[in-house]
């Protein structure tokens, strides 16, 4: 079973409000990937961003704690036209930079539960 795009967005939210972790996972910090995927930890959700020119340009796949997972084909190819990034207010799509913004890299051999 796929994960809808409004659920991912929600996961967002909870990250805003400061009500789970995130963590940026790998070696390179978001502002250092000026064109790529960068990978985070929104609690215990895997989500891959994919990063345009320091912008937040659409999920590119998402592992929820359940085991479910999703890609960015899927949301646009069940017909629901939505990303998660899409979903959020301005606001909201700024305060999530301003927070992955002032993230340190997670290396992958330091990754902790």
């Amino acid at each position: 079973m796929s994960i809808p795009a409004e659920e991912v967005a929600e996961v967002f939210r909870q990250a805003i409000r400061g009500e789970i972790a995130v963590k940026l996972l790998g070696d390179e910090a978001w502002n250092d990937v000026l064109c790529g995927d960068v990978e985070f930890m929104f609690g215990e959700w895997h989500i891959t961003i994919f990063n345009d020119v320091l912008e937040f340009d659409y999920v590119d796949n998402v592992k929820a704690p359940d085991g479910r997972t999703a890609e960015y084909d899927d949301w646009f190819h069940s017909g629901a036209g939505d990303d998660p990034v899409d979903m959020l207010a301005p606001s909201e799509l700024s305060a999530l930079k301003d927070l992955v913004d002032a993230l340190t890299p997670t290396p992958y051999g330091a990754q902790t539960a």
